[in-house]
């Protein structure tokens, strides 16, 4: 429950950053009675960071400036030649001096022309401290003032991390926390998953293009600009793995100096918290899951098929809408120049997350096969996975069983699956085929009990496979279209080796490879034979 913790904004509508002293804080200071006389007024947005006197009014000590210090000057510069006024406001505007301070020693006294026309045509700001005024005396008050302002910035990072701390109480934390990070920074927040989903936005409209700038970026912190917002970008990491981005959009870049950045990263560790506890919860679901779609694609008795269907009806598959057995698979990432994010993506993470976008119940495993699920009613998500997937590099290829619509029919869906894939595999690319659109060798081997058709391709096969070299290229050759070349590239061969070799087939077997019947059966007792424990894998054609 929210204990209702205020906490202030941590921009500023003039620009500077929050807490920060600024020129224009030390021009408006009565007390002080300083006077601006060069440099537009813009230069008032300078952040001060110190104040110090330079001995001389010379350009030999320039080099001790720091960057965001007020120079200050006892006396006028003696020497009003342009050359020498054009080298000392040149080396402090590139020092990154915050303007120059002239003391006056008696009235009436003025800066030479040459030194003001140079910081107007620099725009670079001069400005004079009253007569009689020492400079000590701004030197303390600037570092007064920044003493306040640390003091000033350590309570108001307090409060934010309080404000933000608050938030956990929420019913939905995670959205709670993206929110009053908005509102703190004064600009806009975003959460994204490692799959480019927006998990939660405050009014964010151009989350396509910040993705595209975060995923071709390495996982660290990342400063760009998008639509002219700087954005801050952190990866949320959990066991090693990237699980989320969060996103800052502000008028002004967050940096390491600012509180900003310090607000950030109290806001990642937050969602760091909340992720570890979603993810262990997400993996005990997993686990479920896992068991069931293990017992569902298993044997059973009547009795435990009672069981199986009742754990299933858990996880909302209940067979009311027809069921598919998936099957995917993935080889190497084919980069594309670029390193893409995430570089080594979770698969079944991912297709997790397509799932619960199309609201589609799922139970998922892996094995050596690759990724296994059964799913129910539309698989719309696993298009759209697969299509993520291709876009980062990543191909992958996946084979959709034969729709049903009971527990019975779910093993025959995954050996359909199976053949799918098989099929889609010689094509070398990411690939979602549903097994009613196989060829027909495939539609008639998924319609056949195994073991009536295994004595069969034992008897064609057996002594074929007794030569693993043989077998090899009958494989290749079929998986080529027959053509000779094709499979030589494949098999690393000389043409006339791969004859040679088809040519001993042609011997063992008794028939002639230019049979339209002896190709039919041996594709048929191939595409078994793959699908069967321990069967040949096919080749990737190139």
């Amino acid at each position: 429950m929210s204990t209702g913790v205020k906490a202030p904004r941590l921009g500023r509508s003039e620009g500077a950053p929050a807490g920060s002293l600024t020129l224009g804080d030390l021009l408006g200071e009565v007390e002080l009675g300083l006077k601006l006389v060069a440099g537009l007024p813009a230069c008032a947005q300078r952040t001060v960071a110190g104040a110090l006197v330079m001995t001389t009014g010379g350009t030999s000590d320039v080099h001790t400036v720091p960057r965001g210090a007020v120079t200050l000057l006892e006396t006028p510069p003696l020497d009003d030649s342009a050359a020498r006024c054009r080298v000392l406001v040149t080396r402090l505007s590139q020092r990154g001096a915050s303007g120059l301070g002239v003391a006056l020693r008696h009235e009436g006294e003025g800066l030479p022309r040459a030194l003001t026309d140079e910081a107007a045509a620099q725009g670079f700001p001069i400005f004079t401290l009253p007569v009689g005024m020492p400079c000590d005396k701004l030197v303390r008050f600037v570092e007064a003032a920044l003493a306040q302002s640390e003091i000033q910035i350590m309570r108001r990072s307090l409060s934010a991390q309080e404000y933000l701390m608050d938030a956990l109480g929420d019913a939905r934390p995670t959205r709670a926390l993206v929110r009053r990070l908005g509102w703190l920074l004064g600009g806009e927040a975003l959460l994204f998953n490692d799959g480019g989903h927006v998990v939660a936005a405050t009014g964010v409209t151009r989350a396509a293009a910040l993705w595209d700038e975060i995923r071709r970026r390495d996982p660290e912190v990342q400063h760009f600009e998008v639509g002219g917002r700087h954005v801050t970008s952190l990866p949320i990491i959990v066991d090693d793995r990237v699980r989320f981005w969060l996103v800052s959009l502000t008028r002004r870049e967050i940096s390491a100096q600012q509180p900003g950045l310090s607000v950030l990263r109290v806001a990642e560790r937050l969602l760091e918290l909340v992720a570890r506890a979603r993810v262990s919860a997400e993996a005990e679901d997993q686990a479920l899951r896992t068991a069931v779609l293990a017992a569902a694609l298993g044997e059973r008795d009547r009795h435990q098929a009672d069981e199986i269907e009742h754990r299933a009806a858990r996880f909302g598959i209940t067979f009311s809408e027809s069921c598919r057995v998936l099957v995917a698979k993935t080889g190497e990432a084919k980069g594309q120049g670029t390193p893409q994010l995430p570089r080594t993506p979770d698969l079944a993470e991912r297709l997790r997350q397509s799932l619960a976008v199309t609201r589609s119940p799922y139970l998922l495993g892996e094995n050596d096969e690759g990724l296994v699920a059964l799913i129910q009613g539309s698989c719309r998500g696993v298009d759209e996975w697969v299509h993520a997937l291709h876009l980062e590099g990543v191909e992958v290829e996946a084979g959709l069983g034969r729709a049903h619509h009971s527990l019975d029919e779910t093993h025959q869906s995954l050996l359909d699956a199976r053949l799918a894939v098989q099929q889609i595999a010689p094509r070398g690319r990411a690939a979602v085929l549903r097994f009613e659109d196989c060829h027909l060798a495939r539609w008639l081997v998924g319609g056949v009990a195994k073991e009536r058709i295994a004595p069969q391709v034992a008897g064609l096969l057996g002594k074929v496979k007794e030569d693993p070299r043989l077998y090899e290229t009958l494989v290749a050759y079929l998986d080529a279209d027959l053509d000779l070349r094709t499979t030589a590239l494949v098999l690393h061969l000389h043409v006339n080796s791969v004859r040679y070799r088809l040519g001993k087939v042609e011997a063992i077997l008794g028939r002639p490879l230019s049979s339209v019947a002896t190709l039919a059966d041996l594709h048929i007792a191939v595409t078994v034979d793959r699908v069967s424990p321990g069967g040949y894998p096919p080749p990737l054609l190139l």
